[in-house]
């Protein structure tokens, strides 16, 4: 389930495969979608499109608070949207269960607060390297937590997804998962970024491979090399637009900056310049907004390639153009609202994907039991056979 709450990976199931956007009427002389996106529209009181004034509002009332019940209700939503043979998935979770893992993780921030504020009353002299080594005891166990509590909010959401009675559940170990996430985010800086492409793919085989629900199973295999050519090309685009940031800064704000620095004051701005220097830092944000967005959009379709549902290779068949406009929008939806209607942007992300992702079918049979898995070549008459 890791597509639906902001990952790169794919439903579960298994003795079938996924198609998405069928529609969900089936006749005896038409295949049976293994899975299928179906939902009631973009009028259902439920759904992403409904309800955005009231929940900003509620939100920004209770400090956020009220994300746990637009979040529950959206869930409902997605689960509800998709079938697999026919039958609907379901999200059982409740509004209190959600705000566990953020109650551990403000409790976690606030222990360490007080014993750095404590430290400091208790005049404990600082040390005189960098990074300060009681930084370093307050970030180090956080990354660690933090990669804990990702893989236990996975492996509770899927607990939480019930399927004909059965429920889902992850294979590997959550600290293994919670030591890798630890090693690979320390090694962002030291490689330029260069094991991000491995980091995602760690990432998603620890969450995908072995992911069930019930006897349905996901398997990954490939490697993150699939992924190098494309990082190349965004990499190399995120330093040039960098580079030109502080180029066009230097050049029209580098006088004055170094005569502030010179004499030891703030640099005066006027008006004018600080209109300026607010302009080139949103033209290259937004630049490197268009450049993540189009390096995930090729790395969603090659996660979706490495994933298999009980040997049945996935696609996700969307052009970069089309995740450009989505992601675009769900990220100004994101940020216009400071984060208030994160649910619903989350939830459109999940009908965007999940409304896109393919595989093979299965054939109509007189019984449930009779299911033959086929390719996705094509017969004479148009089905998948």
């Amino acid at each position: 389930m890791a597509l639906i709450d902001d990952s790169d990976s794919a439903l579960v199931g298994r003795d079938q495969t996924l198609v998405a956007g069928t529609g969900g009427r089936h006749t005896a002389s038409q295949p049976i979608a293994a899975l299928e996106w179906v939902e009631a529209g973009p009028q259902d009181p439920g759904g992403p499109d409904h309800g955005l004034l009231r929940d900003s509002l509620l939100s920004f009332a209770t400090l956020g608070l009220h994300q746990a019940v637009t979040r529950t209700r959206l869930r409902r939503w997605v689960w509800s949207s998709l079938r697999i043979r026919g039958s609907a998935l379901a999200y059982t979770g409740t509004v209190s269960e959600l705000l566990r893992p953020l109650i551990a993780i403000l409790g976690f921030i606030l222990v360490a607060g007080l014993a750095l504020l404590i430290a400091k009353l208790l005049a404990v002299p600082k040390p005189r390297i960098t990074p300060s080594p009681w930084r370093l005891l307050v970030t180090i166990p956080l990354v660690y937590l933090l990669g804990l509590t990702a893989w236990r909010a996975r492996a509770w959401l899927l607990e939480r997804t019930a399927l004909n009675g059965a429920t889902g559940a992850l294979g590997g170990s959550p600290h293994g998962y919670a030591i890798r996430h630890f090693l690979t985010a320390l090694a962002i800086g030291p490689t330029l970024g260069w094991i991000i492409p491995f980091r995602q793919v760690m990432i998603h085989r620890q969450f995908v491979d072995g992911m069930r629900i019930g006897t349905h199973v996901l398997a990954v295999r490939g490697h993150a090399r699939v992924l190098l050519g494309r990082f190349l090309v965004a990499w190399l685009l995120f330093v040039g637009v960098y580079l030109g940031a502080v180029l066009a800064l230097g050049a029209t704000m580098g006088p004055k900056i170094v005569a502030a620095r010179r004499a030891w004051t703030w640099p005066d701005f006027s008006a004018h310049e600080a209109l300026l220097m607010a302009g080139i830092g949103v033209a290259a944000g937004l630049l490197m907004a268009v450049i993540a967005a189009w390096y995930r959009a090729g790395v969603l379709r090659r996660l979706a390639g490495m994933t298999a549902l009980d040997g049945t290779p996935l696609r996700l068949e969307m052009t970069t153009a089309e995740y450009l406009r989505h992601a675009l929008a769900n990220s100004a939806l994101r940020l216009g609202t400071l984060y208030l209607l994160a649910p619903h942007a989350d939830a459109r992300e999940a009908r965007f994907l999940l409304s896109r992702l393919r595989g093979g079918v299965i054939p109509f049979a007189a019984h449930p039991d009779q299911v033959f898995f086929h390719s996705d070549r094509r017969t004479p008459g148009g089905a998948t056979a």
